[in-house]
This record gives C-alpha cells, sequence and structure tokens, in this order.
C-alpha cells in the first residue's frame, strides 16, 4: 500500500492509526516504511518502527542509534574497577569513548567481588519464571522502609527500581552471569535477590566473584583488541581533581577536566579527560590520617570490619575537596553476621556470613541458648539485638551470637557454598543432634536450647512467632533434626550509606545555598559522574541487602553513558527544525509548591553540558503514544531556565491526553520534544528586549496552567534586571487551581517593590479579598500599567475564550498592538 503525506509528522500520525488495521496478515508497524525526499530531491526510506515507541519501553535500538550520531568521541576516567567502574567503563565503550580504567589494587575487584547475598531486582525473568509477585511500590516500599532516618532522594530510588531488571538482564544475558537462584533477605518482602546456583561439583559459587570475573573477561577482551578504546592502569591511587571554571549566562559551573593520580612507581600522573566517573567504594575500612571513619563514625572506628584494606574513601575525599556535597556520612551499616574465625578471632578483617544463612532459615541464638531476634529483620535491627543481647567473645572480644542452620536450611542455602565456610575456611562446625550444639554452643542444660527449638517450631507452625513477631520461615527448625551447622557472628562495619551526593542520572551535585526547588536547590559539578558505594542519597539510614550490587550496575551504565555522551555536536539541545529524543529522569509531586494535581517532570537533555537553547518565554512541543496508539502532541512551558545545564522540566496539572502520559513514565523512557513559539525575550547588559524594542514594564495577564511561561519570565527579569517592574493578574476557577501559588507570593514578599500580584477566582473562598468572576475592562485598569505607556509590554496566556476576551478588552481600552503578545 502506498501513501502520500506532506510530511513526516502527517506520514507518522497516519501510521499509528493503521494499528488495528491488517495488511496481508502483518500486525507490526516495523513493516511499514516512509519515503522521505531532501530539497535536493534525494529520497530516503526510514523504518516505520520509529515511530511505534510506546510508554513504558526502554529507548529502543533506533533512538540509541540517532543518539549516538549526535556524540562526538570523548576521553573517560573512571576510578575504581569494581562493579561500578566495570559497569561504567563497559557502557562508556559502548557509546564510542575512549575509556581509562585506574584501579588502585593489584586486581579489579573491590568489595564488589566481596559480595555474596547476590542482585536485587524485581520483574525479572528469574521471578517470572518462579510465579513471585513482586511490583514497583513494593520494592521501593522496602528500600524506603530500610532507609528511614537517612536520606533516599525519590529520583534515584525510583531509577534503583525500574532498572533493576535491566540490570540482571544486562548480567545475565550480555554477560553470562548465572542468576537464577532467589532468596528474599531480612527487610525484603519478596523474594528477588539474586545469585547463582552452585556449581556441577556441588562447589559454592559466590555471586560478588561471578560477577567481576564475568565482567573483567569482558573488559581484558576489549584491552586486548587492537587499537582498543580501553585502557586498564592497576596499583594506580587517585589523588586530586583537575577543574575548571565554566560561566553560563551569568552562572558559574565547576567543570572537571580531568586528575592526578600516582602510578605503581611512586610517580604523579596527570591524566586529561572529558568526564570523570568515581567509583571508588566507602570508607569502612579507612584508618588514614585524614580518616573519614574517624571524622564521621569515631563510636564504631575501631570495631572489626568486611571491607578491604582499600576502603579508604578516596573519591569521597577527592569530591568534597572541590565542592560536591556529602550526604548520610554518619550512615554506616552493621552487617549482623561477621564471621568469626575461632583460630584468628582477633582478626580486624572478617568474612562476611552472608544474609542468605538467615535468608535460607538459619536462626540467632545468644549464650543462653534463646532466640532474641527476628532473623529478618533489617541488618541495623539484627546488629542491634546481638550487642544488646549477647556477651562477648571470650570476654574481652566483640558480642557474638550463634548461627544455626539445619540440614534443610543448609541445603536452602547450598551445601557446596556451606562447605567452603565449613571446611575450607574453617568458620562453621558441625552437631550431630540437640545434644551435640547445646555443648558446642555452651549450654549444660540441654532442656533450654529444646524448649527454644519446640517454641521455634511451633512458630513455624502457626505462621507467627510472638516473642520475636517473625511471620517468615523459610525452613522449619525442631528441637528433633539431627545434624546443625554452627557459627559465631558478630556486627561489623560493612557499608557506607554516605557519600557524594548524586543526582538520578549519576551527577555529582553540589548544594546551592539561595533558593528552592522541587528537585533540591542544587547544580552538577560539570563532567563528574559517580557510581556504588562512593556515592550518597540512594539507601538512607540503612541499605537493603542486594541494593548495593544493583546500585552498581544501575548507576554504573548511567553514568557511563552520560559521560561518553558528553561532548555533542549540536550546542543546543532543542531547535525548531526537528525532534530530539528525551528520557525520562524523575517526576516529581508539586502539589505543596505548585498547586493541587500538579507534578513536575524532568528530562535528561542529550548531553550534561548542553542547554536547551531555548529563548526566556519560548515553550517546546511534547510527543508522546497514548495507551491506543495514537500520537499526541501537547504544549509545555519549561519550568527550567534556558541556561540550565543538562536538564529540561515540564510541570502538568491533573490528567487527560499528554498528561496521562506523563504520569505513567518510568526513569529510561523517552519522549520527542521540540522548540516552538513563545515570546522569546531577549536579556542582556541586565535589560530586556523584545523584538529590538527596550521593555522596563511587563502586565501580565494569566489564566489556569497560562501561567508557567509566566513564572519563568518574572524569576528571570527580576533576578537579572534591576530595574523592571511587573504586575500580574492571575484568574483561575477556584483559589485551589492557583499553580506556583506559593512561588509568586515568595516573589511579592522578596521583590515588593518591582512585583505586583493580584488574583482573580471564579468561586471565591470564605475571606476571600481579591477579584471575582473574570478579568474585564475595570479588573485591566484598575491592576495593570496603562496603556501606551514607554517601555510597556502586555503578555496574556491562558484559556482560548479567556484570552479572546482579553484581548477584546485591551484593544477597547486603547492598547497599542505593538506592545501586546498573546501565547497561541
Amino acid at each position: 500500500a502506498a501513501m502520500l503525506f506532506p510530511d513526516s509528522d502527517s506520514a507518522a500520525k497516519a501510521l499509528h492509526k493503521l494499528k488495528a488495521v491488517k495488511f496481508a496478515g502483518c500486525h507490526e508497524m516495523a513493516n511499514f516504511y516512509i519515503c522521505t525526499r531532501d530539497k535536493d530531491g534525494t529520497s530516503k526510506f526510514i523504518d516505520g518502527s520509529r515511530f511505534q515507541h510506546k510508554r513504558g519501553d526502554p529507548p529502543n535500538e533506533e533512538h540509541k542509534q540517532r543518539k549516538a550520531a549526535g556524540v562526538l568521541p570523548a576521553k573517560i576516567t573512571v576510578v575504581g574497577g569494581g562493579l561500578a567502574g566495570a559497569s561504567a567503563a563497559l557502557e562508556a565503550l559502548q557509546w564510542g569513548a575512549t575509556v581509562t580504567l585506574l584501579e588502585k589494587e593489584e586486581q579489579l575487584g573491590g568489595n564488589s567481588a566481596k559480595a555474596t547475598s547476590g542482585i536485587n531486582g524485581w520483574g525479572t525473568a528469574t521471578q517470572k519464571t518462579q510465579n513471585i509477585n513482586d511490583t514497583e511500590a513494593v520494592y521501593e516500599r522496602d528500600t524506603y522502609r530500610s532507609g528511614h532516618g537517612g536520606f533516599t532522594d525519590y529520583g534515584c530510588v525510583r531509577v534503583l527500581s525500574t532498572q533493576s531488571a535491566e540490570a540482571i538482564r544486562w548480567l545475565a544475558e550480555d554477560h553470562g552471569v548465572d542468576l537464577s537462584v532467589l532468596s528474599q533477605l531480612g527487610g525484603h518482602s519478596r523474594p528477588r535477590t539474586h545469585r547463582a546456583a552452585p556449581a556441577p561439583d556441588g562447589r559454592a559459587v559466590p555471586i560478588g566473584w561471578l560477577i567481576m570475573s564475568q565482567l573483567k573477561k569482558s573488559l581484558t577482551a576489549i584491552a586486548d583488541e587492537q587499537n582498543s578504546k580501553l585502557t586498564i592502569v592497576t596499583q594506580a591511587r587517585a589523588q586530586k581533581l583537575l577543574t575548571a571554571e565554566q560561566t553560563e549566562d551569568n552562572t558559574v559551573y565547576k567543570r572537571v577536566t580531568g586528575l592526578m593520580y600516582q602510578d605503581k612507581d611512586g610517580k604523579s600522573v596527570e591524566l586529561l579527560s572529558d568526564a570523570v566517573v568515581l567509583c571508588t567504594g566507602g570508607y569502612a575500612n579507612d584508618h588514614t590520617e585524614d580518616s573519614l571513619l574517624e571524622v564521621h563514625c569515631s563510636e564504631v572506628a575501631k570495631m572489626a570490619t568486611t571491607n578491604g584494606t582499600w576502603a579508604t574513601g578516596d573519591g569521597m575525599k577527592m569530591g568534597s575537596a572541590i565542592g560536591a556535597t556529602l550526604v548520610d556520612m554518619d550512615k554506616i551499616q552493621l552487617h549482623p553476621t561477621g564471621l568469626i574465625d575461632p583460630k584468628d578471632p582477633t582478626n580486624h578483617t572478617k568474612f562476611l556470613g552472608p544474609e542468605a544463612l538467615r535468608g535460607s532459615g538459619g536462626i540467632l541464638l545468644n549464650q543462653e541458648g534463646k532466640r532474641f531476634i527476628n532473623e529478618l529483620d533489617l541488618r541495623s535491627v539484627v546488629s542491634k539485638a546481638i550487642m544488646s543481647h549477647c556477651g562477648k567473645y571470650e570476654g574481652d572480644g566483640p558480642h557474638f551470637a550463634w548461627c544455626v542452620l539445619n540440614q534443610p536450611a543448609a541445603e536452602k542455602f547450598g551445601l557446596g557454598p556451606l562447605a567452603f565456610y565449613k571446611d575450607a575456611k574453617g568458620l562453621f562446625s558441625e552437631a550431630n543432634g540437640v545434644k551435640e550444639l547445646s555443648s558446642l554452643i555452651g549450654i549444660s542444660d540441654v532442656s533450654i536450647v529444646e524448649d527454644t527449638l519446640a517454641e521455634y517450631e511451633e512458630a513455624c507452625t502457626s505462621g507467627i512467632c510472638r516473642v520475636t513477631g517473625k511471620t517468615v520461615f523459610p525452613v522449619t527448625v525442631t528441637a528433633a533434626d539431627t545434624k546443625f551447622y554452627v557459627a559465631r557472628v558478630t556486627p561489623c562495619l560493612h557499608y557506607c550509606m554516605g557519600g557524594l551526593r548524586i543526582s538520578p542520572a549519576a551527577e555529582v551535585q553540589m548544594q546551592l545555598q539561595e533558593g528552592k526547588s522541587v528537585f533540591g536547590r542544587k547544580k552538577p559539578i560539570l563532567g563528574l559522574f559517580a557510581a556504588g558505594e562512593v556515592t550518597g542519597g540512594v539507601h538512607g539510614a540503612n541499605r537493603l541487602g542486594g541494593n548495593s550490587l544493583a546500585e552498581c550496575v544501575v548507576f554504573g551504565r548511567i553514568a557511563g553513558e552520560r559521560a561518553a555522551c558528553i561532548l555533542r555536536k549540536e550546542p543546543a539541545a532543542l531547535s525548531t527544525e526537528k525532534w530530539t529524543t528525551l528520557v525520562h529522569r524523575e517526576t516529581r509531586d508539586t502539589a505543596e509548591q505548585f498547586g493541587l494535581n500538579t507534578s513536575a517532570f524532568r528530562f535528561n537533555l542529550p548531553s550534561q553540558i548542553q542547554q536547551s537553547g531555548l529563548a526566556v518565554g519560548q515553550y517546546v512541543m511534547l510527543q508522546g503514544q497514548d495507551s491506543s496508539g495514537d500520537l499526541i502532541s501537547s504544549y509545555y512551558s519549561p519550568i527550567t531556565r534556558p541556561n540550565d545545564m543538562g536538564v529540561i522540566s515540564l510541570l502538568a496539572r491533573a490528567s487527560g491526553g499528554m498528561k496521562d502520559i506523563l504520569a505513567k513514565m518510568r526513569p529510561g523512557d523517552v519522549v520527542n520534544m521540540k522548540a516552538v513559539g513563545g515570546l522569546k525575550l531577549n536579556f542582556s547588559d541586565n535589560a530586556i528586549s523584545w523584538e529590538g524594542k527596550p521593555v522596563e514594564k511587563i502586565g501580565m495577564i494569566a489564566g489556569g496552567t497560562g501561567i508557567a511561561p509566566m513564572v519563568q519570565i518574572i524569576r528571570t527579569a527580576l533576578q537579572q534586571t534591576p530595574k523592571v517592574q511587573i504586575r500580574l493578574v492571575y484568574a483561575c476557577a477556584t483559589s485551589d487551581d492557583f499553580t506556583f501559588g506559593k512561588v509568586l507570593t515568595d516573589l511579592q514578599e522578596n521583590y515588593p517593590e518591582r512585583f505586583y500580584m493580584y488574583q482573580v477566582v471564579e468561586r471565591p473562598p470564605q475571606g476571600w479579598r481579591f477579584g471575582l468572576g473574570f478579568v474585564d475592562k475595570d479588573c485591566i485598569k484598575a491592576q495593570l500599567f496603562p496603556p501606551g505607556i514607554q517601555g510597556g509590554l502586555t503578555v496574556i496566556c491562558g484559556p482560548p475564550p479567556m484570552q479572546r476576551a482579553v484581548c477584546k478588552a485591551l484593544n477597547d481600552l486603547g492598547y497599542p498592538s505593538e506592545q501586546v503578545y498573546e501565547y497561541t
């Protein structure tokens, strides 16, 4: 079938209408092609599938190819060779960057290679195979519940959740990591922590070691290629970041230009880069002269740790030295089951007893032979309980508990992995029956342990433990069990929740002191990204088990892509000539700040160092596909400033059409956007001009959501020009409909001599003191500047019926048409 259309937009809309039509039994839009002809007469075919993208899909290959086509080759440095660093490096290479990967140890791996519990993800193939009903809301609720008391950034948590299944897929399908085993760890409401099955010979396969082994193979294979874009430098300790200042429209940004590192011979090396990604881990073994442990967590600084000697907070120190914001630095996680080696009990670094020991049914007993805690509670809760209810090891050692697994729990955990801890490392002992168990843990009266296990068996049967509140019982443990596996466990420093504050796009942030924003008043340090334990703001006061590896992959890949795409062919992201595909970054409820039923939607521009290219007062067209496949377009005025770097934000109210599409968007979804019309004021030399004429007094009439472009103009004019005066008449049906009400009231209080606002409502609340009904001639005469005033400009934006009535009133009052602008 052949159809003719005047332009590609018309063709795209028509193709979407064909969604319900069957041609030759063909249902997929990918079987349609658009033939376009350039001005020079050259014809080309465009695959119809490019118009097939639906809300909720990840960016497809066509989107990636178009984005990559606009990327200029960048030189990227990734600092840290753990999972976050490996993920960032591999992703940056996929986007064409030249990558230098620095690792201060002799081998890649870091603490990631020591991880044993697993990696979280919801909606994964493994969950579906095992009929696990998990959701975004449940996963995020569990993360917030675990992190209560600390800083958990809504945008970062949503990104972690939304991208977790893709992280599992990427590891499994792209890098051959077995993630077929699921367990439910402490603090989780569903089994969602993925790890590997034992090897065919029953040997344990530690998940962190497996993941890093597979990624190291991928990295090494690339590095060994001729003319490779990847250089791996080991025994290289990063020392400091190199920076310069970059000024954009009176806003000063800090820009990272590279770093200094010390090589294996002790020589300092300067490495210039277009972007740097910090993946240097935490500080849970930092006993250096400028120890972060001593500064932020002195009360636990002497405790044992599960971390390697490399965990000294290098990235946090380098970032804070150039002004990066640190958050939750006093939040350090104690893992409740560091394994005490009876042959070397005073060793400061402990083997980590995996979360799966308890997740598979292991129970904890104190020195009195009694249970004292829900073993599947949060790590922080279990650790605190051990230190409160258990004695110290050999008198002056650490507080410790007995971790006890029966045969079913051991089999659920994996006899191969258990043999590694028991036989290879000597960290578990074996007891045949309850009598030997009692003797092993130092209880002379065997009836005490028998009673404890009988009570637990009853709890397993009834589904609730009346003492601890436990409701999930992976296996039933009884006094009749004939074999037990027993280890001594103690809380250890394990993970740092605090670190460099990042955005949902993995950008390292600087905190701003002035102003307010629903997304937080902060700006990025240009060219600096971070992922993994070096960052803060994802986990709050206590990390949910399994979220660490997930965070490393999710934010590592985001950081790698954003760093690799930092240089673009186009200086501005948006134009009036073509659509730009933007990736959704985060959504925030803005009812308190901007009005009832409003939400702000933020999108990443293709590059972190791009600006939108819009003028003040210019608006955009947004294009998306609804649930029935129809292509919908709508107009919005950005609530970000034109000179903001790397992002653009829109405000939408209520529901319907494009607003429904926006409401269903998740991080990583894409939309098309392009610049269109608007007032396009020129700001220069502390003055405003429009169409070549100076503007000194601006009258504004806004109705409903037509206030959005006005707010951008008002903010910019008040902040960047010392003389311009503004009078605003803002009309809505009810006082609850006033969008940006608090923002505008604050501006009126801060600039009383230059900004005045008068509100008009159709249905006033009790005690209303301002305008009633509609904006008429009397209202205009009383509230706005008089017609024909020198340097005057009157701007109207609102529903079409209101605009027609206001324009007629202005004309009747004698306002010159050359001093009136109407948004259309």
